[in-house]
């Protein structure tokens, strides 16, 4: 259940990526909830960040997101399956190729943890963060740590706590990017864990069905989405944190049926029912945009010069 209760808003006219203050209005988009509102995106002139220059305030964002997890729960088993397994060597891909079995990976963002279990499953030390209560934790052969994304000066203690005297290899950060207030900030924070590698995976902003759909795009998802990454704005966020070498991969999940969905926001509800996420069509359109889709941007940072900043 959402609480879609109004909200104060916020207001946020530097770009996080690059820093320029000086954004260009592009649209407005809007919640796909049926309660919701409508947000102004805005774009950096200098590397292409688009984001909510109005956000809902942080002290409410919370309440913007759903409280059960019920529709999760099948993903809490030890089993992965082989679908999802392939899903998530599409995510890792990039970073698998750099790291041996016993390597400690820390999983910002875990949510339930699913993806966590995959790596662990290849033979990876995993060490997970995110919002959630320590007491509900769903995996108890994962250790985990509470913290706060938006401010992570008052909580990344409790993760070089956790660490004690090492280091993580890698810091994972999947589909966790585009919630975050201060993208640069969290980025700053994690590399002073002095991680080899950072992963990050995020909705694509340059995917071709971005400029298609336009405001009705699947991947738009105001409040929860605050920015809109490509490229060359990832890049830029990387450099301005220290990082020198880039990889980066791309892959299709559903945007075409989602996208319609939305766009048919008046139709009538019995073929709104047929383009809902559930529908068959969405599974068949996934599947068709996987190899040469691109609503899936993968970056691997690394390359940095870990004593030459702090975050302070």
């Amino acid at each position: 259940m959402l609480d879609n209760s109004f909200s104060k808003r916020e207001l946020i006219n530097s770009c996080s990526c690059c820093g320029d203050r000086s954004p260009v209005f592009v649209m407005n988009i809007y919640d796909q909830d049926p309660t919701g509102d409508n947000y102004r995106l805005v774009r950096c002139k200098q590397c292409g960040l688009e984001w909510i220059e109005d956000p809902v305030a942080r002290q409410d964002i919370f309440k913007h997101y759903p409280t059960d997890n019920s529709p999760y729960a099948a993903e809490l088993g030890e089993s992965i399956p082989l679908v999802k397994r392939f899903l998530f060597w599409l995510d890792a891909r990039l970073l698998l190729k750099h790291l041996k079995p016993g390597d400690l990976v820390m999983d910002v963002g875990a949510g339930l943890g699913t993806f966590g279990s995959y790596l662990r499953w290849r033979g990876l030390n995993v060490i997970a963060a995110d919002f959630i209560d320590a007491k509900k934790w769903p995996r108890k052969n994962i250790p985990y740590v509470q913290v706060d994304l938006n401010a992570p000066s008052l909580s990344f203690d409790k993760l070089k706590a956790c660490l004690g005297d090492q280091i993580p290899k890698a810091v994972v950060i999947r589909h966790v990017l585009e919630h975050v207030f201060e993208p640069e900030r969290l980025i700053s924070f994690l590399s002073d864990l002095k991680p080899q590698y950072i992963l990050v995976i995020v909705p694509n902003g340059g995917s071709w069905l971005r400029w298609l759909f336009g405001k009705h795009w699947g991947f738009f998802d105001p409040p929860r989405h605050l920015s809109n990454f490509r490229k060359e704005s990832l890049r830029c966020l990387f450099q301005r944190a220290g990082y020198k070498s880039f990889e980066f991969n791309s892959y299709g999940m559903d945007e075409t049926v989602v996208s319609i969905y939305r766009l048919g926001r008046g139709w009538s509800p019995k073929i709104r029912k047929w383009f809902s996420w559930t529908s068959k069509a969405m599974l068949i359109s996934s599947a068709l945009s996987l190899l040469p889709g691109r609503s899936v941007l993968v970056v691997l940072a690394s390359g940095r010069d870990h004593n030459a900043r702090s975050s302070g």
